[in-house]
């Protein structure tokens, strides 16, 4: 599958004391775009008929830097390798 993207907006409910977007809030952007890709790629059907789930297994996060108020960003989700219980 082909990495699929969505530009986003940093809103003001999305800062966090540091004026920055919250940390937490990174996670709940990937966790729209994995609805995204299940959606987008036709994968969705098939997690629904087979009562699968895209859940979050881990995360390793590296902050390069804070995303300021109003600032425009891009998510790209793709799937890298995928073995016998995960896709990655």
């Amino acid at each position: 599958y082909k990495p699929l993207t969505r530009r986003f907006l940093v809103l003001i409910n999305d800062l966090d004391f540091n004026i920055h977007m919250n940390n937490a809030r990174y996670l709940s952007i990937m966790d729209l775009g994995r609805f995204d890709f299940l959606v987008r790629s036709g994968l969705a059907k098939y997690f629904i008929t087979e009562k699968w789930q895209a859940v979050l297994g881990g995360v390793h996060i590296r902050y390069r830097r804070g995303l300021k108020p109003f600032q425009r960003y891009t998510l790209t989700t793709r799937i890298v390798g995928i073995d016998e219980k995960w896709a990655y």
